[in-house]
């Protein structure tokens, strides 16, 4: 998202370097990205141009409903009474803050 539309060049030279990455690493997680509807790819001469294909809120989003639903799925009393609990601590400090 920060760099916007980019190579997998661009993101080695980006983040490869810094972490230690092959080259082919970050093309085989782009080409897995592209594949799960995460990024865009669109032919530019020899190389690809990689985008992304949803916003950062999108994919947060995806992110959190994936985790709780599978929280809730696997732990159903202990999640809820959590979210009850937290809620309820939550709801109640912001009447007092009020």
């Amino acid at each position: 998202w920060d760099l916007g539309p980019v190579t997998v060049a661009q993101v080695h030279d980006y983040l490869g370097k810094k972490w230690g990455l092959a080259y082919t690493t970050i093309m085989t997680i782009m080409g897995r990205l592209e594949k799960k509807g995460l990024l865009q790819r669109t032919p530019s001469g020899r190389a690809y141009i990689y985008s992304a294909a949803v916003s950062r809120e999108e994919f947060s989003v995806s992110v959190v409903d994936g985790l709780l639903d599978g929280l809730v799925s696997d732990f159903t009393h202990p999640a809820l009474s959590y979210f009850v609990k937290n809620l309820a601590e939550k709801g109640h400090q912001t009447i007092k803050g009020s």
